[in-house]
C-alpha cells in the first residue's frame, strides 16, 4: 500500500512537474512521447529523493564502523575473556538459575531434570559441548524448537503479522546459550553507551523516562522550540541481518571462539509451528520460499530452478496459440444467427471521445490500495495528481487512438501464478495468474468498460448474468431451484448438464471477437479500442469483452430447434450463464445432447471456446431420467445433488438446509470452539442467506449466536446484552452480525421482484415463474395478506411456499399480522372481482393499483376525487363501491385511518439497485434497537448534571471514530456502556465488598468517580486541560462530557480537525486510568505523558488507512508555533 503524501512532499513534485510541461509541452512533441518522458522524469526526482537517503544512510554506517573501530582496543581485554573455555561452574550456575515448571522443547526434558541429574550428566554434556565446538555442527533434535503462535491482544485474527510466536527449545541448548548470555552480560555495560538501556545489566526503562521528563522541562522552562520524535521499529528482533550481526561482532573485536558459537547455534535452526493444538512438520527457518518442481510437457519432472519457467512459457504459448480459424467459418458461424444490434444512441456513446471527466470519475472508482505495474505508479498517485495529469493523459488516450498504438509501458506487465486452492502444485493448468499492469493502461479501461456497461445490460439476455449491472449469482440459482422443484413433465426425460468450460476467457479468438462486436453493432472507434487494449488478465474491459464473446452461443443454443429446452409455467428453459459457467436444461435427451454438443463444437471451432467433457456433469431431474443409462456419453451422472455457484444442489428441496446450512454451521461451529476466529462465517452464511430461500427456524439462529458469544466473550458470561453489540457503530453498537435479521433482509429483497410490473424486461426468470406458479393470484397480493394465509393461498411452487413461510415468520416476529396498505387492487384472492374483471387492471394502469392509492390524509378518497385524479369514467361507480367493500372488511373499518408500518415503505424499493440488502438488514435492526436512554440516566444521576441530546449523540458516534485502533474503540464503547467494574459495582455482585474508592478512600467508588470526581484525578485532568488551553490559546475548562467522552462543549469554539485531537487525547488519558484501575501509588509522585504522534502504530480497524494520518496532520496544524511539542503531560499521584 502506498504511505500517504503529504503537503510538502506534493508541492516539489508539482512543482517539477510545471516546469517539466512549460520547457517540453511543444507541437513538436506529441502527447504519448511527452506523457512516457514525464513519468520517467517523475520517478527520477522520487528516485533522487530515495537516493539521497540512502547515501545519508551510508554515511551513519560509515560512522558507525568508525566507533566501532575505536572501541576495539580500548575494550580487548574484557571481549577476550568470551573465550575461555567453559567451566563446570559456569554449567552449573546456569542450570541453577534455569525456571522451574517451565514447558520443555521437543525432547520432553525439563529444567528439573537437569538440576536432579546433573553430576550424572556432567561428563557427557561436557563431551558433547567439546563435539559441537570442534565441529561447528548442532544435532538436528536438539536444535529443534515447538513454536505456537499467540494472537496480539486487539490485532486483525486475518493477518500472518499478527500472531506473536512463543518458542518452547531444549534445555540443553538453553543452558549453552545461558552461559554465553551470562559471559556477555558482564561486559556489554562497558561497550554499550549509557543512551541504550535495555536487556543491559543495571540498566532500566525509568532511566530513559527520567530523561525524557528533565528535557521536557529544560525545554518548556526556557522557552526552547524542540520536538520529541518517538520512533517504533518494525519486528525489530526479527529483521536483524545475521551477516550485519557477525560483522559488528567483528569489528567490535570478539574473539573468534565466541563468533563461532554465534554461528553454530544460529546458523540453521529448525521449527514446527503449533496452530489450534495442531503441529506442523519440521522445517528450516529460511528466507523465502520458491517453486521447487513442476511437470513440462513430457510429463516429466523439472526440478531444475534455473528451467523451471520453462514448462510456464510452453504452456502458457500454447494456451494463447489460436488455432485456424477461417474468416469464412466465422462468417458462417454468424449468418444463421439473428442477433440483437446496437441503437444509435447506444452506438454513439461508445464511440465519443474520452473526456476529463470520464478520466477523473475512473480514477477515484478505482481501489486502493492495490500494487502498481512496472512504471511503479499506485493509482494513489493519479488521485493525488489529478489536477496536474488529467489534462496530458487525455491527450495521450486521444493520440493512442490515433495510432492505434500503446506507448510501450502500457503494454507490459508483471504477471505471478498462484496454484488454484488444493490443486496439484506439479501441474501447469492449476496455476491461476495475477496481473499487475500499470494504471494508466487500468484507467483508459475503466472509462471504456464503465460506457460498455451502461448498454451491457439492455442488450445481454436475462439468461447470462455474470459481471452485468444489476443481475446477481442469485438469479441463477433460483431459476434452478424453481426448475427442479416445480411439477416436472414425467412424458419426457429432463436433465441439467454442469459444461466446464476450459479457460473459457484466455481461448477467446480475437478475429471471432471482433466480427462479433461488428455483428452487434460496435462502431469502428471501440472495436478499434478493442483491438489496442486486447484482452489481458487484469483489465476492467476483459470480462465484459467475454460476455459479448459467449452471447453467440447463447443466442444459437435458445434458437435451435433441434434441443428441447425444459417447460416451467408455460416458460421454455434452456441455458443459464454466470461468467463462464454454463447450464443446460434439457429434455428428450437422447436427441437434445447431442444437438446441444454440436451447437458447442461449431462454437469452439469459431470462437476458441473449448469444454471440458470429463469436468462437466449430467443431473437427471425426473423418474424418466432416472431410469437412463448416459454411459455413451462423456459426463459424470448424478441425480442426488451436484454443486453450483458455491451451492450444493439437491434432488429434494426440503434437503437443501441439511446440504448447505449445517455444514457451514459445523464448520464454523468446530472453528469457533477451538478459539480460532473466522471473519468468514458472516459472509459465508449471509451468502446462504440469499441464495437459497428455505425456511429456517429461530433454533438455528440460536445456535449461531451461542457459539458466537462463547467465542466473543472466550467462555465466560456476557457483559452485555447481545443487542448493544449488534446496533450500528454510530448509534453506540460494535456492528456485531444479526443473522436472523441478515437471513429476513436477503429475502425481503428477493419478494421485491414479486412486486416488480411483470412486462419489466430486467424481471428475473425465476420471479416469472413464481408469478406463474400462482396464477390467476398475484404474487404480492400473498405477501400482503392477513395472517394467517389460509389454504386459499396454496401453491404447488416449494420455493414459493418456502419464502411465503420466511415472511410469515418475520411478521410474526414483529407483530405486523394485520394486511398491508401495499396490496395489489387487481389479482388478490381476498377481493375475488379483481380475479375476473380486466377493468381493475385499466385502473392500476391509471395509477389505482394498491390499497394504499386509495388513501388521501388517510381518508379513503370519494368516487368523484378518484375519477378527477385518475380519470376513470363514471361508469365504474359499482367498481369503486366493491374495492371500498374491501377496504371496510380488510384494510380501514372506518375508511377514515390507513394504517401504516415499515415493512410497506422496504416492499416499494428497487430490488435491482446496489446495497438494497443491507439497506433492508439496518431497516430492520432500528425496529429493535435498544436505547441508551437508561445509560444516559445512570450517566446523569452520577454527574449530578442533565446531559443534553446532541452532546450524548456525539458521545455516541465517538466511540467507533475517536480512534482508528480497534482495542481503543473497545475501550471507549466500554465506557459509554459502563461495564467495567466500580467498587459501587462489586459491593453490589458481593455484599462483603468495600464500595469505597481505593484511591482516595473517601467517596463511593461509582463509574464517574473512578474516572472523573475523584480528587486524587485533579491534577491529572487539570494539566491535560491547560495543555488544550496553551496550545489552542482557548480557556478550556475541565467538564466531564469531554473527560468522560471525548465532547467538546457546544460553548467551547474548535475545528473538527481539533476535536478529532481532543477525542484521541481524552481517550488515551482514560485508557491510563483503567490501567491503573486497581492500583494505589501512596506518596509516590509520577509523570504521565500522554504521547499522540502521526506515526505511532495501532492496530487498525474500520478506515484505518486514512484516518490515522489525518489525526497526525490535525496535531500538526493544530500546533501552536509558540508551544511545546504535541506531549500531553500530567503529574499527579492516582
Amino acid at each position: 500500500m502506498m504511505t500517504e503524501i503529504t503537503d510538502t512532499q506534493i508541492h516539489p513534485i508539482t512543482i517539477k512537474w510545471a516546469i517539466y510541461l512549460e520547457q517540453n509541452n511543444l507541437p513538436e512533441i506529441s502527447p504519448c512521447v511527452l506523457w512516457e518522458a514525464g513519468k520517467a522524469v517523475m520517478r527520477g526526482k522520487i528516485i533522487s529523493y530515495c537516493t539521497h537517503k540512502k547515501n545519508k544512510e551510508k554515511t551513519l554506517i560509515l560512522e558507525l564502523e568508525q566507533k566501532i573501530k575505536s572501541l576495539e582496543n580500548a575494550y580487548a581485554d574484557q571481549i577476550t575473556t568470551l573465550d575461555s573455555p567453559f567451566s563446570s561452574s559456569e554449567f552449573y550456575k546456569a542450570i541453577q538459575h534455569l525456571p522451574n515448571n517451565k514447558a520443555p522443547g521437543p525432547d520432553g526434558f525439563p529444567a528439573e531434570f537437569y538440576k536432579e541429574f546433573w553430576p550424572v550428566l556432567e561428563p557427557t554434556f561436557f563431551r558433547m559441548v567439546t563435539q559441537i565446538k570442534n565441529n561447528h555442527t548442532i544435532s538436528p533434535n536438539m536444535n529443534s524448537a515447538n513454536i505456537s503462535l499467540l494472537l496480539k491482544p486487539g490485532k486483525d485474527p486475518t493477518l500472518p503479522s499478527s500472531y506473536r510466536p512463543i518458542s518452547l527449545i531444549n534445555v540443553d541448548l538453553k543452558i549453552i546459550c545461558k552461559v554465553l548470555a551470562r559471559r556477555l552480560e558482564k561486559i556489554t555495560p562497558s561497550i554499550i553507551h549509557s543512551d541504550q538501556t535495555g536487556f543491559i545489566k543495571g540498566r532500566h526503562s525509568a532511566d530513559n523516562t527520567r530523561r525524557l521528563i528533565n528535557i521536557i522541562d529544560y525545554c518548556s522552562i526556557n522557552k526552547l522550540e524542540k520536538i520529541v520524535v518517538s520512533l517504533d521499529a518494525e519486528k525489530a528482533f526479527d529483521r536483524v541481518n545475521w551477516k550485519f550481526l557477525l560483522a559488528v561482532l567483528h569489528k567490535f573485536g570478539f574473539g573468534p571462539s565466541f563468533i563461532n558459537w554465534i554461528e553454530t547455534l544460529y546458523s540453521s535452526p529448525n521449527a514446527r509451528v503449533r496452530t489450534n493444538d495442531l503441529i506442523s512438520q519440521s522445517f528450516s527457518l529460511q528466507r523465502g520460499t520458491r517453486q521447487g518442481s513442476i511437470h513440462n510437457s513430457e510429463g516429466k519432472v523439472v526440478i531444475d530452478q534455473k528451467r523451471i519457467n520453462d514448462p510456464f512459457k510452453v504452456f502458457y504459448k500454447d494456451l494463447y496459440t489460436s488455432e485456424r480459424n477461417t474468416t469464412e467459418l466465422i462468417e458462417g458461424f454468424f449468418s444463421n444467427l439473428q442477433a440483437p444490434t446496437l441503437g444509435e444512441s447506444e452506438k454513439s456513446r461508445l464511440e465519443g471521445t474520452i473526456t476529463m471527466e470520464e478520466i477523473d470519475t475512473s480514477v477515484k472508482k478505482m481501489r486502493s490500495g492495490n500494487a502498481p505495474g512496472l512504471d511503479g505508479f499506485p493509482i494513489e498517485f493519479y488521485r493525488t495528481f489529478s489536477t496536474q495529469i488529467t489534462p496530458l493523459l487525455c491527450r495521450v488516450f486521444e493520440e493512442i487512438l490515433e495510432k492505434e498504438a500503446l506507448p510501450s509501458t502500457m503494454t507490459e506487465a508483471v504477471i505471478s501464478i498462484l496454484l488454484k486452492k488444493n490443486k496439484d502444485p506439479l501441474k501447469c493448468e492449476l496455476y491461476g495468474p495475477v496481473s499487475l499492469l500499470c494504471c494508466d493502461y487500468k484507467i483508459l479501461s475503466k472509462v471504456l468498460a464503465t460506457r460498455l456497461e451502461s448498454v451491457m445490460s439492455k442488450k445481454i439476455h436475462p439468461d447470462l448474468t455474470g459481471l452485468i449491472a444489476g443481475r446477481q449469482l442469485s438469479n441463477n440459482l433460483r431459476r434452478l431451484y424453481n426448475v427442479l422443484y416445480l411439477p416436472n413433465n414425467e412424458t419426457s426425460p429432463e436433465v441439467i448438464l454442469s459444461l466446464d468450460a476450459h479457460k473459457a476467457f484466455d481461448r477467446i479468438k480475437y478475429n471471432y471477437l471482433f466480427t462479433a462486436l461488428r455483428t452487434f453493432g460496435f462502431g469502428p472507434t471501440f472495436i478499434s479500442w478493442v483491438k489496442i487494449l486486447g484482452t489481458r488478465q487484469g483489465c476492467s474491459l476483459s470480462p465484459l469483452l467475454f460476455n459479448l464473446a459467449i452471447k453467440p452461443l447463447a443466442l444459437a443454443l435458445r434458437n435451435s430447434i433441434s434441443m428441447s429446452g425444459i417447460n416451467r409455467e408455460g416458460q421454455i428453459h434452456k441455458l443459464s450463464l454466470y461468467a463462464e459457467d454454463l447450464l443446460l436444461f434439457l429434455s428428450d435427451s437422447n436427441t437434445s445432447i447431442p444437438a446441444a454438443l454440436n451447437i458447442i463444437s461449431d462454437f469452439g471451432r469459431t470462437s476458441g471456446y473449448k469444454i471440458n467433457l470429463t469436468k462437466s456433469l449430467l443431473f437427471s431431474i425426473n423418474e424418466k431420467a432416472h431410469q437412463m443409462s448416459f454411459q455413451h456419453f462423456p459426463f459424470l451422472v448424478t441425480k442426488d445433488k451436484f454443486t453450483y455457484l458455491g451451492v450444493t444442489v439437491t434432488s429434494a428441496y426440503k434437503d437443501l438446509f441439511d446440504n448447505n446450512y449445517k455444514p457451514a454451521l459445523d464448520k464454523s461451529s468446530g472453528e469457533l470452539r477451538k478459539m480460532q476466529p473466522t471473519p468468514s462465517l458472516a459472509p459465508r452464511i449471509l451468502f446462504l442467506f440469499q441464495t437459497i430461500p428455505i425456511f429456517i427456524p429461530k433454533a438455528f439462529f440460536k445456535e449461531l449466536n451461542k457459539i458466537t458469544s462463547t467465542f466473543i466473550w472466550n467462555r465466560s458470561l456476557p457483559q452485555i446484552r447481545r443487542e448493544f453489540l449488534e446496533g450500528q457503530k454510530e448509534e453506540g453498537g460494535l456492528a456485531l452480525p444479526n443473522y436472523m435479521y441478515y437471513y429476513w433482509a436477503a429475502n425481503i429483497h428477493k419478494l421485491g421482484f414479486w412486486a416488480l410490473d411483470p412486462l419489466d424486461e430486467e424481471l428475473p426468470a425465476w420471479a416469472l415463474m413464481k408469478r406463474r406458479s400462482c396464477n390467476p393470484v398475484s404474487l404480492l397480493s400473498l405477501i400482503c395478506a392477513p395472517l394467517p394465509l389460509g389454504k386459499r393461498f396454496s401453491t404447488n411452487n416449494p420455493v414459493v411456499s418456502g419464502s411465503l413461510k420466511i415472511w410469515t415468520q418475520l411478521r410474526i416476529h414483529f407483530n405486523m399480522r394485520q394486511a398491508l396498505s401495499s396490496a395489489p387492487i387487481t389479482a388478490n384472492a381476498l377481493f375475488p372481482p379483481s380475479l375476473i374483471d380486466s377493468t381493475f387492471h385499466v385502473w392500476a394502469r391509471k395509477g389505482v393499483s394498491h390499497v394504499k392509492d386509495l388513501f388521501r390524509s388517510n381518508s379513503l378518497i370519494s368516487f368523484e376525487q378518484l375519477k378527477s385524479d385518475f380519470d376513470i369514467p363514471q361508469s365504474n361507480f359499482f367498481r369503486y363501491l366493491q374495492v371500498r367493500s374491501f377496504v371496510k372488511k380488510y384494510f380501514s373499518p372506518s375508511l377514515t385511518t390507513l394504517e401504516r408500518n415499515w415493512i410497506d415503505d422496504r416492499l416499494s424499493i428497487n430490488p435491482l439497485d446496489r446495497g438494497v440488502v443491507s439497506i433492508l438488514y439496518e431497516n430492520i435492526q432500528r425496529v429493535t434497537s435498544p436505547t441508551l436512554n437508561h445509560i444516559k440516566a445512570q450517566w446523569e444521576e452520577e454527574l449530578g448534571e442533565e446531559i443534553s441530546e446532541e452532546a450524548w449523540q456525539r458521545a455516541v458516534q465517538w466511540v467507533p471514530s475517536s480512534s482508528v485502533c480497534v482495542k481503543h474503540g473497545l475501550l471507549q464503547f466500554k465506557v459509554l456502556h459502563r461495564l467495567h467494574f466500580s467498587r459501587s459495582k462489586l459491593a453490589k455482585l458481593y455484599p462483603n465488598t468495600d464500595p469505597t474508592c481505593l484511591r482516595c478512600k473517601k467517596d463511593p467508588g461509582t463509574l464517574s468517580h473512578m474516572f472523573w470526581t475523584c480528587p486524587q484525578l485533579l491534577d491529572f485532568w487539570m494539566g491535560i486541560f491547560n495543555t488544550f488551553s496553551h496550545i489552542w490559546n482557548i480557556n478550556f475548562k475541565p467538564n466531564p462530557l469531554t473527560g468522560l467522552f471525548g465532547v467538546v462543549p457546544v460553548d467551547i469554539l474548535v475545528t473538527s480537525d481539533q476535536s478529532e485531537v481532543e477525542a484521541f487525547s481524552t481517550l488515551l488519558a482514560r485508557r491510563m486510568i483503567l490501567c491503573r484501575w486497581k492500583k494505589y501509588y501512596r506518596k509516590k509522585r509520577e509523570e504521565r505523558n500522554i504521547r499522540v504522534q502521526a506515526p505511532m502504530s495501532v492496530a487498525s480497524g474500520d478506515g484505518g488507512k486514512e484516518k490515522l494520518p489525518k489525526i497526525g496532520r490535525n496535531l500538526e496544524r493544530n500546533q501552536d508555533s509558540k508551544a511545546e511539542p504535541i506531549l500531553l503531560r500530567s503529574t499527579h499521584s492516582f
